[in-house]
């Protein structure tokens, strides 16, 4: 029976069980009756994976409602006292009546039990799929100065699919190493992949030093036989860059500020937009109006331009910042700039033994690259003979790695393919079975992060900020809210950067333009 505290009467030789049956056929707790009665419809249902709708057949469940209704607040980053706006409930009255809209106490609860689901879900899936875990480490701050560490979790499952999962948000009151090194340690723990670490991505702050080193020691003992912990420390490369790029322009920020205030001045309110938009078209702005207002001359504006056309490669390949690319610029103040940079550079990358060189791994293992591209690399980065010197180290490296995984492992002969335009991943998934130990070696390293925030972050210089709704939270509430929107949102989302999202937007308003234009006058605000 699926309903509680019912009693029914059987007797076998005047009743029966007649009775019990009946009531079992038509008990609105039998999972059986939940779309009994009802007319599905046709309905579609967008994936975002795919990109495309599909159809399904569609019929009022009011507890996969109330699911969803918590899926949508989560999702959507909405207040919980969302639920008992006016203008919610009245589409609801009018989209569905039959729909009891719970109050917000109960959607903080129904919020709790999807993120208790999920991060179940998420747990199954550390233990069976993940092979070996790496991490990042970063730090947010709310409104009422509340500083959080979010600890996420990357790895490659079984399938050859690469994850990124928020594991921990949580609030740090001490940014002693040790005191962060105690809470990923028991983070890790509670998911049961503190046996699992490999690296640990973390930014360039002495306290991220003490971190590593004291996590090391905490888990010594769980440490797997993958190298003993010695890649463990890796430096988060974007933080690196930034710094490069930042002491290189510091001699043209006079120039750079007054291009950013006269955007930003420009930008802030609609009406000066048009009226920059009309000046513009009529040319009637002269050279006295710009010097008064501060605005940028033409020798700003070249030397802007100048550093769009220097600084492009750093956005488009970050690693590629090789002294004889910039050295030889004819250009003077770009000279000193690389010189500047090249110093910085010198100063993380030069010295291959103060770096993780997994890093260097993942390029071994692109079987477009192999070692021989590395070396190539090398050749250009560096003069002789340091570039062989430092071949010789990373090969010593990758052979003591390998010659680790070979002990786990059994091998096998090996056979060779080449495919210029291969997915990296669906390389290795198709010739596992061919180099099965370097196969696990190729799903753990290239799973590493070197860099601990998104790229639309790398060259930000504000740090992350909470924002009202949820900095008036308590931390546990915090915690739930961002770790299950992390795990509930689509994998194809999760890699749109910033740019899609203005190029999504430019586009709206274009087309928003266009049918003001075709439509006469408008009350259309652009915002």
């Amino acid at each position: 029976m699926y309903c509680e505290n019912k009693t029914f009467s059987c007797d076998v030789n005047i009743i029966g069980s007649k009775n019990v049956k009946n009531h079992w056929q038509s008990c609105p707790a039998n999972p059986k009756n939940k779309t009994r009665g009802k007319q599905t419809e046709i309905a579609f249902d967008h994936d975002v994976e795919v990109g495309q709708d599909k159809m399904k057949a569609w019929v009022l469940n009011i507890d996969d409602a109330r699911d969803d209704l918590a899926y949508m607040i989560i999702m959507d980053e909405l207040p919980f006292r969302h639920v008992e706006k006016p203008g919610f409930r009245h589409f609801m009255s009018v989209i569905c009546p039959r729909f009891h809209i719970p109050s917000r106490t109960t959607i903080v609860r129904d919020c709790l039990q999807l993120h208790a689901k999920e991060a179940t879900q998420l747990k199954k899936i550390l233990r069976m799929k993940c092979q070996r875990i790496f991490v990042t480490t970063d730090t947010w701050t709310g409104i009422q100065r509340i500083n959080y560490m979010c600890l996420t979790g990357h790895f490659i499952d079984i399938e050859w699919k690469l994850h990124k999962m928020i594991l921990n948000f949580c609030p740090i009151y001490n940014h002693k190493g040790k005191a962060i090194a105690k809470g990923v340690e028991e983070c890790l723990t509670s998911w049961g992949v503190d046996e699992k670490l490999f690296t640990i991505t973390v930014d360039n702050a002495s306290s991220n030093d003490v971190e590593c080193s004291e996590l090391r020691k905490m888990m010594q003992s769980k440490l797997s036989r993958i190298g003993n912990g010695d890649y463990m420390h890796m430096r988060c490369v974007a933080h690196i860059i930034n710094l490069i790029v930042w002491d290189g322009s510091k001699k043209n920020k006079k120039s750079i500020n007054k291009v950013r205030y006269v955007v930003r001045f420009v930008k802030s309110s609609q009406s000066r937009l048009k009226l920059f938009k009309d000046i513009a078209a009529s040319g009637g702005i002269g050279e006295d109006d710009l010097r008064n207002y501060g605005a940028p001359l033409e020798s700003d504006w070249k030397v802007v331009e100048g550093l769009v056309v220097f600084l492009r490669e750093f956005k488009v390949l970050a690693d590629v910042v090789s002294g004889s690319l910039w050295m030889n610029s004819d250009d003077g103040d770009f000279r000193l700039m690389a010189i500047t940079m090249q110093k910085k550079f010198d100063k993380y990358w030069e010295d291959i033994e103060k770096m993780n060189v997994l890093i260097y791994m993942g390029t071994i293992l692109d079987p477009k690259v192999k070692f021989v591209g590395l070396k190539l690399a090398f050749v250009r980065m560096y003069p002789t003979p340091k570039d062989e010197e430092l071949s010789q180290i990373v090969y010593r490296r990758a052979t003591s790695l390998f010659d680790d995984y070979r002990k786990m492992y059994t091998p096998f002969t090996p056979h060779s393919e080449h495919d210029l335009k291969m997915d990296i991943l669906t390389w290795w998934k198709m010739n596992a079975h061919t180099y099965p130990i370097l196969a696990h070696l190729a799903r753990d390293v290239l799973a590493m992060p070197i860099s601990t925030v998104a790229s639309e972050s790398a060259f930000s210089v504000g740090g992350r900020h909470l924002d009202s709704f949820r900095s008036s939270l308590t931390p546990k509430m915090v915690k739930a809210l961002i770790c299950s929107q992390d795990w509930l949102r689509p994998r194809k989302d999760k890699k749109r950067g910033v740019e899609e999202k203005l190029e999504e937007i430019e586009q709206l308003e274009k087309d928003l333009e266009s049918s003001t234009l075709n439509d006469g006058e408008s009350d259309v605000v652009f915002v």
